[in-house]
């Protein structure tokens, strides 16, 4: 009995043993495997930073893991699409472009691709009334860095006029379909009325534009103004008479008012609105909605002419002579 008894007890102790041993196999192994997922969880050393990423509509998890891994944000594969998969469930990834500003563990990464965290700054950009379109491009290629302004001019050149000069808000990886998008929405939505309004008179919309985008340059910000010189400018188009306007050269020859000479009056084009009649082909710019209105409402006057002197202020004139004088007087 006692040999037995002997014997169970060192047969006890061997097994207590063993589980002792086990405990401590495991606990080694299981933080040899969590120091490896934690290893992985890590971003990479040569994680590319102040970049953009973009998750395309209707990618797998997949694949975009393997882009994930390819341009160096994450180190497995399989731990990022792992974890996407239990944080996300059937949610799947949030299509859009995601800043990657810094340095982020494949657990925030995963994170933000499901829950659609893009951490974009946004970018106000403001497109000031009677500016061109190619001013415009500069404008927006200086402030968006995904902006291609040769693709934006291509579409957008045909355009100028209806470009609506406004302040914008965009996500900074907005490219020009994003913006020409923007704009020709807010276009529409800011002259719907108008164009109703345009549509009931004897003019098109398209010489309402166009007379609006030489009025902007034609005029000072002044409501009344605005008006009085479209009643002048219509009323001599309707007589036949020629505009005889400085504001389209600025937009031909890039020269003001105090810049043009005898020759540039006198030289034909199809922007000279001294030799030739009528409006300029297409719009010198892109009016604001005053203007528009303006264009489409003026107010009917006796006069024929007017200037701006030195001073800025606009004087009026019923006869050429008056205007001759007005000359004279103001602009020496």
């Amino acid at each position: 009995m006692y040999t037995f008894h002997k014997l169970k007890q060192s047969k006890q102790s061997f097994f207590h043993f063993l589980k002792k041993e086990h405990v401590v196999i495991w606990g080694v192994l299981l933080s040899l495997v969590l120091a490896f997922m934690f290893a992985f969880l890590l971003p990479p050393k040569d994680f590319r930073v102040d970049t953009f990423i973009e998750v395309e509509k209707g990618m797998t998890m997949s694949s975009f893991a393997e882009k994930l891994k390819e341009e160096g944000y994450i180190k497995s594969v399989f731990l990022f699409q792992t974890i996407a998969i239990v944080i996300g469930g059937e949610t799947g990834l949030v299509a859009g472009d995601y800043s990657m500003d810094a340095a982020e563990s494949t657990f925030q990464l995963a994170r933000r691709f499901v829950k659609g965290i893009y951490d974009l700054e946004r970018v106000r950009v403001r497109l000031e009334e009677g500016e061109s379109v190619y001013e415009y491009a500069e404008i927006l290629d200086e402030k968006l860095p995904k902006f291609d302004k040769t693709q934006f001019l291509r579409v957008a050149g045909p355009k100028e006029g209806y470009i609506y000069p406004d302040t914008y808000i965009f996500f900074e990886t907005a490219d020009e379909q994003d913006v020409l998008l923007a704009i020709e929405e807010n276009f529409q939505k800011k002259t719907a009325k108008l164009q109703e309004q345009v549509a009931k008179s004897n003019r098109t919309w398209e010489e309402i534009v166009i007379m609006a985008s030489i009025i902007e340059k034609e005029a000072n910000r002044n409501k009344q103004e605005q008006q009085m010189i479209s009643g002048i400018l219509w009323k001599r188009i309707d007589k036949g008479m020629h505009l005889q306007v400085d504001a389209p050269f600025k937009y031909y020859l890039d020269k003001g008012s105090f810049d043009l000479t005898i020759a540039d009056l006198r030289t034909d084009h199809e922007y000279n609105t001294y030799t030739r009649k009528g409006l300029t082909p297409t719009p010198i710019g892109n009016p604001g909605i005053a203007t528009l209105t303006a264009a489409a409402n003026p107010i009917k006057s006796e006069y024929f002419f007017y200037l701006h002197g030195r001073d800025g202020v606009v004087r009026y004139a019923v006869t050429h002579d008056g205007h001759v004088a007005n000359k004279n007087q103001y602009l020496r």
